[in-house]
């Protein structure tokens, strides 16, 4: 299956956040800066690469060069860039991930070329950030 990523023509509506490399350590910094009650009501998927937040819009914290990310409205288990998205069916796509590897809710990003898995959600705690800063 062949596609392309191409510029959306209306900006998705942000529902989480990623942050690669030095983005991932200012973001996990970041979020230590919140109240511990706070912590333990935002989702998050880590990667080697990256750290997902899933959150409200208003609450979504600034980190400079972080990224916003957003589901699908065709396919609400495939999580897009809020700029960009493939041009092709996304319900055709997300069915071919998940035939290809066995996940039923993803993230693509198109630079680098990733699919993550988003079915291991948790809630975030300060030693965890603190792992990822010291990593």
């Amino acid at each position: 299956m062949k596609w392309v990523w191409k510029k959306r023509n209306i900006t998705g509506e942000p529902q989480g956040l990623i942050g690669f490399g030095d983005t991932k350590i200012k973001l996990a910094k970041r979020l230590l800066a919140e109240q511990e009650d706070m912590l333990r009501t935002i989702y998050a998927v880590s990667a080697p690469e990256c750290l997902i937040i899933f959150g409200d819009k208003s609450w979504l914290p600034w980190v400079t060069n972080i990224s916003y990310i957003c589901r699908s409205i065709e396919t609400p288990d495939l999580w897009l860039p809020t700029v960009s998205t493939p041009n092709i069916s996304h319900s055709l796509l997300l069915q071919r991930i998940q035939n290809d590897t066995g996940k039923t809710s993803v993230l693509i990003w198109p630079d680098p070329k990733l699919v993550i898995p988003l079915n291991r959600q948790y809630f975030l705690s300060r030693d965890y950030l603190n792992g990822i800063i010291e990593n």
